[in-house]
């Protein structure tokens, strides 16, 4: 028995009438879905007859709370021309990522270290930041409201405004010299922070060893956009016994892995709702809804000879659809599925083994770490489109 990624089956209208018959959830699966194809049909073949359909439907996820971290992956191209209220939805939400700090490698090459070999300069990043050379360029601010941000800032967002100085610097963002001068006084005044890993584990190493020696450029993606369920082929991974219930993940799944990649698979216990061989650093089992476990349970394949397979995988579907709409595990649920669908590793490996030339246009400001494929416009296409169908929890 198989069944398909739970993803696949939040995003189908259809298909969710399985999980569920709560009205007010049905509806929301639908309008995702309507707003989702939009945005997708126009990202995939950009035609501008067809423009003002992408700006309403994407102006009209972003006003959803929960959908706010999008414009942290939306094409910067699109940014230029577009409509006065499509300008407003995207502000606010990005004024309300100014407030979000991430562990900054998440938007870099993955090399995020095990918790426990972070010091404490360990960086972390306020993404939305790293925006503002494009956001004054295109006219949604102005240097005085950079400049207050420098005033009134976090650390964290103070120093990620700094890290675009050489930005700033560049003739194609036209900031003034006055401007400039401010950005470059405030980031002389701040104090030095290095950090270095406490340890260094064989799995880093492990991993470090294998990004060197990649073979980039060489791979064809297969479904990279979705649904994953056709990537999958039984005879590729080894023959169930019993009862096990096996969840198929990984680069494999999401059609940007290499043959000799792994298999990402995890062992679950539909008695205890709960998955194994997770991670060394956290506990051997974890239980649904842990928001930890939530794009284990949520982006894989599951196979097994049981013949309920499908009644089980709803059963933990459901789970992470009753957590309550404010708390904080959907939030870490959702941006869980963010990093599995959009960060590790489709930016940080994906993108490379696809596509020549990645982020040409910033590889020279590291000070954004321009160099990442997060900047590259063919991710950012690819990723707004798994954003929009695939990280989204209805509430039942």
């Amino acid at each position: 028995m198989l069944s398909v990624p739970a993803i696949e089956k939040i995003s189908n209208p259809k298909a969710f009438t399985q999980i569920t018959n709560n009205a007010s959830a049905k509806e929301s699966v639908s309008y995702r879905h309507l707003h989702a194809t939009t945005i997708c049909d126009y990202l995939k073949r950009p035609y501008r007859g067809k423009a003002n359909d992408y700006y309403q439907s994407t102006a009209a996820l972003l006003e959803q709370p929960e959908n706010t971290r999008l414009v942290l992956y939306l094409p910067l191209e699109e940014l230029q021309d577009a409509p006065d209220y499509f300008r407003a939805s995207y502000m606010a939400a990005w004024r309300k990522c100014l407030s979000f700090e991430d562990v900054r490698e998440n938007f870099n090459l993955g090399d995020s270290l095990e918790i426990s070999a972070r010091d404490e300069n360990f960086p972390y990043v306020v993404k939305a930041a790293h925006f503002i050379p494009w956001l004054l360029r295109y006219g949604y601010l102005g240097e005085a409201y950079v400049l207050e941000l420098l005033e009134q800032g976090s650390d964290c967002l103070i120093r990620s405004i700094c890290d675009c100085e050489k930005i700033f610097y560049h003739i194609y963002f036209q900031t003034s010299p006055e401007f400039q001068l401010r950005i470059s006084k405030c980031a002389r005044s701040l104090p030095e922070k290095k950090s270095k890993p406490l340890f260094n584990s064989p799995e880093r190493q492990k991993w470090l060893d294998e990004h060197t020696e990649e073979a980039w450029n060489k791979l064809i993606p297969h479904n990279i956009t979705g649904p994953f369920s056709k990537n999958f082929h039984i005879w590729d991974i080894m023959q169930l016994t019993g009862d096990k219930i096996v969840l198929v993940g990984g680069s494999y799944i999401k059609g940007y892995g290499l043959t000799t990649s792994d298999i990402d698979t995890y062992s679950y216990d539909p008695d205890k709702m709960r998955v194994g061989n997770y991670c060394k650093e956290l506990d051997a089992y974890l239980d649904v809804p842990n928001q930890n476990i939530a794009h284990i349970c949520l982006d894989t394949v599951w196979i097994s000879n049981r013949r309920n397979l499908e009644c089980i995988q709803e059963e933990c579907i459901r789970r992470y659809l009753r957590l309550a709409p404010d708390s904080l595990e959907r939030r870490q649920s959702l941006e869980r599925l963010e990093q599995d669908l959009l960060q590790y590793r489709l930016m940080h490996k994906g993108i490379r083994r696809i596509y020549s030339n990645v982020s040409e246009r910033t590889q020279c400001f590291p000070g954004i770490d321009g160099a990442s494929a997060f900047y590259d416009r063919r991710y950012r296409r690819i990723a707004s489109q798994l954003f929009v169908k695939y990280v989204f929890l209805p509430c039942i």
